[in-house]
């Protein structure tokens, strides 16, 4: 919360109405060493808006590039969504991601 409340003292409701100050503020909570390791669950991806798609998955490839420093937070996150080509592609480039299918749960 201290994360969280620390941006609502300047930004008083825009905060939530900003993507880039909500994105931040959960990288914030990712390094945080103090509470260990955290888990992002974003389900349905498929079923967003192909802009919201864009932002999103733009950021996520951005944030965790291996090229990056962001790459060692204590953040992980887990997507669902149907497999659809254009979810793993952004900017005319491949993303990659760890994938398993649901048939490959059986």
């Amino acid at each position: 919360m201290k994360f969280l409340f620390s941006r609502w003292e300047v930004q008083k409701e825009k905060l939530f109405t900003s993507f880039d100050a909500l994105w931040d503020t959960l990288i914030d909570i990712g390094y945080d060493t103090a509470s260990g390791e955290k888990y992002c669950i974003i389900d349905a991806l498929d079923e967003c808006d192909r802009e919201s798609q864009h932002i999103l998955l733009t950021q996520i490839s951005q944030t965790f590039s291996k090229h990056t420093k962001n790459s060692h937070s204590n953040m992980h996150i887990l997507i669902t969504s149907r497999p659809y080509p254009e979810i793993s592609v952004v900017n005319d480039k491949p993303i990659r991601f760890d994938t398993i299918s649901a048939i490959d749960c059986r």
